[in-house]
């Protein structure tokens, strides 16, 4: 409650783009003790016979970031498709603590500097 929430969504297909997104956004949410970070894993084209104990424990074997991000799989796809997210896309999300998404893109590492931050800003002291 009263946070900001950065949202990345995620695939298997974007694992490393979001590895280095979330590597970059982390830092925001160290300078800015408003803003809290989860990420969502897209399952949809997981193989067939991998089982879900392999596969969760493969992501974070490959993802250092899982140990400190809090992050959701969703394994058919549903959370991902509610929110705007797209198989292939890792998409950056920003829900502000009255929980209206008020930043949805497509990571670009650009973006943090030039419009991510000062959103961030924005809604930090729109709160005090």
């Amino acid at each position: 409650e009263g946070k900001i929430t950065l949202v990345v969504l995620q695939s298997r297909t974007t694992l490393q783009t979001a590895v280095d997104c979330k590597t970059e956004l982390k830092k925001l949410t160290q300078e800015n003790q408003k803003v809290q970070m989860i990420a969502i894993m897209d399952l949809r084209k997981r193989p067939p016979f991998v089982p879900k104990s392999v596969l969760k424990k493969k992501i974070s074997g490959q993802d250092p970031t899982s140990k400190e991000i809090p992050f959701l799989l969703d394994w058919d796809g549903a959370v991902t498709k509610a929110i705007g997210g797209e198989d292939g896309k890792c998409k950056v999300l920003i829900v502000d603590p009255a929980l209206n998404v008020v930043y949805k893109q497509e990571y670009k590492q650009t973006a943090i500097d030039s419009e991510i931050k000062p959103l961030l800003a924005e809604l930090s002291s729109g709160q005090k």
